[in-house]
């Protein structure tokens, strides 16, 4: 017992400078320094080691805020020789401390309405960090809370009296599980993003992101005088104190993620729509495709969220020779209740002579089977209606027109003119662009099946108009055109190739709006990306596996797209950009990538 308390005293004595051998002082009434001569001396994280009096063992002298016998000062050691320190110090005769934090349900006016939580516990409550207070639930119908934070008296009569401004800052980090804690790398990691205000209050509104989530909140304060009494902060922090919420999660929306049509034997698409009724709350009829001549069936799949094989579907198709199909809610409140739902899966439609020649309007349905509609006036449980329209025109006439080629082999050409046979390919140089010739109708039209380029294929006519598209990563724009018909069943095509001049990547990591060209951009809930092509880009909600994007200048105006999956939306100056939901962060939020095609 005697040896700690000499120990003890030793430490204290060292950290003012009373211990003899002191090489020099300097001292002012509110800072000062010293320098003390020890057997030993060595820099470590958040102070030094020493040894002192020919002991073997190694002493800690920590940095940070103390009471060493002449009242709270900010102590910095730093060794200077390897039997030599420096301390410095300077006065923290004030501190702040935060009396409680407390979060009030609001109106929408911010007029409050009960209490929700309350915490006295602060981190200068022992100086150290405690367990989160009591999990508190939040009802998944509430939405608007203002938070408040109180510091002391004490702690303001002394900020008055040396004229010190107190500030708050606050934040807060989500997970989906329990496994949030109040701990030295969370507080110091979100203090650098954390809001800041001479205000005491904030009135905030949770988003359906937070829903399901467990939030731990943290209020900051400090004094502005310079000094953190809480040590290894980025900034000056005097005082931190902690809520800790679970939102409940509301009844999620069954909304359609898309609406399909596809050629099953390329694996092409048809035909896709996912801008459903929930959408916009009302009926938006699609304009109408049309379909290859060629074809005598396709497939069609729909799918809704967030749990899409556990909802049912349905389909059905009206049809009429002319465009002028209703699509309204008087329209599918009539055919609602002839829908046979079933599981998710792909379902096929025959082409035969009665469908040719005419407008096929499909309209499909989705329900999560709980009973309740989603949409409003049905006769049945509708939780979301999207349609697909399409055109499918006659079979044009057939005749000996085409020849079979006995051998045709695929060629790597340049630009120039090139005879494409029935199912073989050209690869460009140097574009590495590869075109695989398809004909359809007499040779009148083909597609050309394309790789490395911003689309899977372009449909051209004999002697018609030129097509142009560019390059996956946007370096090169190709221009094609069908000359003639071969009589040896080959496509003349010609090929004509520019280089592009692609805009500089750029990456912004941080929440906060973004300018700029194509790249890689982090932003969180509510920032925008203004690209330079005139698109912009706001993140309106994020979750694990999906962000919803709102376009500003787009040719639509929502999305939604999965983690790892792409979106295109045309920019006001008519080119299409490429939008990837690549991950996310809790630092940074979501990494949205644009890619102008």
């Amino acid at each position: 017992m005697t040896k700690k308390v000499l120990y003890t005293f030793a430490v204290a004595a060292m950290l003012v400078g009373l211990m003899p051998n002191v090489v020099g002082a300097a001292n002012t009434p509110s800072q000062g320094s010293n320098r003390v001569s020890v057997d030993s001396c060595r820099n470590v994280s958040n102070g030094i080691k020493v040894r002192r009096f020919g002991n073997s063992n190694e002493y800690k002298l920590s940095n940070g805020v103390r009471d060493a016998g002449h009242g709270l000062r900010d102590y910095k050691l730093n060794c200077t020789s390897n039997t030599q320190y420096k301390v410095s110090w300077k006065d923290a005769s004030t501190q702040s401390k935060l009396k409680w934090f407390r979060v009030y349900e609001t109106n929408a006016q911010g007029e409050a309405l009960s209490k929700v939580a309350i915490n006295y516990t602060s981190y200068q409550d022992g100086n150290k960090y405690h367990k989160l207070p009591s999990l508190v639930h939040i009802d998944n119908e509430q939405t608007h809370f203002r938070v408040q934070a109180l510091i002391d008296n004490a702690s303001r009569d002394a900020a008055e009296d040396l004229g010190q401004d107190i500030t708050y800052r606050l934040a807060w980090k989500t997970s989906n599980t329990d496994n949030l804690s109040f701990d030295e790398n969370t507080v110091k990691n979100l203090v650098r993003y954390a809001s800041k205000s001479s205000n005491n209050e904030a009135q905030l509104q949770l988003t359906d992101w937070y829903r399901g989530k467990f939030v731990a909140m943290f209020v900051y304060v400090s004094n502005g005088d310079g000094i953190s009494q809480v040590p290894n902060m980025p900034v000056e922090v005097d005082d931190i104190i902690p809520l800790y919420f679970h939102v409940e999660q509301k009844e999620q929306n069954v909304e359609v993620n898309y609406f399909l049509a596809y050629d099953s034997q390329n694996g092409k698409s048809i035909v896709k729509n996912n801008n459903s009724y929930q959408d916009n709350n009302t009926y938006v009829k699609p304009g109408y495709m049309t379909l290859d001549s060629s074809l005598d069936s396709f497939r069609y799949v729909m799918s809704a969220g967030p749990n899409y094989r556990e909802n049912t579907y349905g389909v059905i198709w009206t049809n009429s020779e002319t465009s002028d199909v209703e699509y309204n809610e008087n329209y599918v409140r009539a055919i609602a209740d002839d829908v046979n739902f079933g599981p998710y899966g792909s379902k096929h439609f025959t082409v035969n002579d009665y469908y040719r020649g005419k407008y096929v309007l499909m309209t499909a349905f989705v329900r999560n089977n709980d009973g309740i509609s989603q949409v409003p006036n049905m006769p049945v449980e509708v939780d979301d209606v999207v349609s697909l329209y399409i055109y499918i025109p006659e079979v044009e006439e057939q005749n000996d027109f085409r020849y079979v080629v006995p051998t045709c082999m695929d060629t790597k050409v340049f630009d120039g003119t090139h005879i494409v046979c029935e199912g073989k390919k050209i690869y460009h140089s140097p574009t590495k662009v590869s075109m695989e010739n398809h004909f359809h109708g007499k040779g009148a039209h083909t597609y050309l099946y394309l790789t490395n380029a911003d689309r899977g294929f372009v449909k051209l006519y004999r002697d018609g108009a030129s097509k142009s598209f560019f390059t996956e990563d946007g370096k090169y724009k190709l221009t094609v055109k069908y000359e003639d018909y071969n009589i040896y069943g080959g496509a003349i095509i010609s090929v004509k190739s520019e280089e592009q001049e692609v805009e500089e990547e750029t990456s912004e990591m941080s929440c906060g709006n973004s300018a700029g060209g194509d790249g890689l951009y982090s932003s969180c809930v509510g920032d925008s990306i203004q690209h330079s092509n005139g698109l912009k880009v706001t993140i309106n909600q994020y979750t694990d596996s999906k962000v919803r994007l709102m376009f500003t200048g787009g040719n639509y105006t929502y999305t939604n797209i999965s983690l790892g999956k792409n979106a295109y939306v045309q920019a006001p100056t008519g080119e299409w950009v490429r939008v990837t939901f690549e991950s996310i962060s809790d630092k940074y939020g979501a990494f949205v990538r644009l890619k102008t095609l």
